[in-house]
C-alpha cells in the first residue's frame, strides 16, 4: 500500500509543477510566499517586520511541513538538514526567480527544494 501512496503523491507533485499556470488552485501564490519571505528576511537581520512574527511564522512552517512531507516521502535527500537551511534555499530560489512568483507557493518551494536536495536518479547524467 505504501508504494501506491507515494506513486499518487508522485503523480499529483508532477502535475502541480507540470501546470503552474492552469486553473489549479493552490492556498498560497508565490507573491504571498515573497511577501513572507521579505518580512523573514527583516527578521534573520534583526529588524521588526510590518506583521510582526505572524508572516515570518508561516515561511518557516510552510517551508517546513513542505521539507517535511518530502524528506518523509524520500523524494528529496535532506537529511540533517534544518529548517533555517531550508528556508535559505527558498529564499535564494525566490530571490534569483522572479518571473515565477505568479505561480503557486507549493510549486516554488518543490522547485527550490528539488533543485537543492536532488535524489541520485533525479542528477542530470553526465554527456
Amino acid at each position: 500500500m505504501k508504494g501506491k501512496e507515494i506513486c499518487v503523491c508522485l503523480l499529483v507533485i508532477v502535475f502541480l509543477i507540470g501546470v503552474p499556470g492552469s486553473g489549479y488552485c493552490s492556498f498560497f501564490t508565490g507573491n504571498e510566499l515573497v511577501e513572507w519571505m521579505r518580512d523573514y528576511d527583516i527578521h534573520q537581520s534583526g529588524g521588526t517586520s510590518k506583521s510582526g512574527k505572524v508572516d515570518v511564522n508561516r515561511y518557516i512552517l510552510y517551508i517546513a511541513g513542505v521539507a517535511d512531507v518530502l524528506q518523509s516521502l524520500g523524494l528529496i535527500r535532506a537529511k540533517g538538514v534544518t529548517v533555517g537551511q531550508h528556508c535559505a534555499v527558498v529564499t535564494k530560489y525566490l530571490k534569483a526567480n522572479p518571473e515565477k512568483w505568479h505561480q503557486s507557493a507549493l510549486s516554488l518551494i518543490l522547485e527550490a527544494l528539488f533543485e537543492a536536495f536532488p535524489l541520485e536518479s533525479r542528477k542530470e547524467q553526465p554527456k
